[in-house]
């Protein structure tokens, strides 16, 4: 997703370590919180980029930063799609607890 984005930005961080969507939102708000960021540009596939959406908004919860969403055309294969929509039942829950780290 790195090379995706080509645009200029007065700071890129990319977050190697999140082994989930929600790890790395939480990731996301820390990095936020650190840097006092205005705006986050979050790139990523566009089957995905719905639910990291709503999970970085939930990290940022009560956070004035504004979230931009910017996504790829990469395909997702049948297991990702499948995988998705599992990851959109606990969704909520996960936004929940998302809002409630900090």
């Amino acid at each position: 997703m790195a090379r995706a984005w080509t645009s200029p930005a007065a700071r890129i961080i990319l977050d190697r370590n999140a082994r989930s969507t929600v790890g790395n939102a939480l990731a996301v708000a820390r990095a936020v919180r650190r840097v006092r960021a205005h705006e986050v540009v979050l790139v990523t596939s566009g089957w995905h980029g719905r639910r990291a959406y709503v999970l970085a908004r939930a990290a940022l919860f009560r956070s004035p930063t504004k979230v931009t969403l910017v996504t790829t055309d990469e395909r997702a294969t049948p297991t990702a799609h499948l995988r998705e929509l599992a990851c959109w039942t606990v969704l909520p829950f996960l936004a929940v607890a998302a809002a409630r780290t900090r």
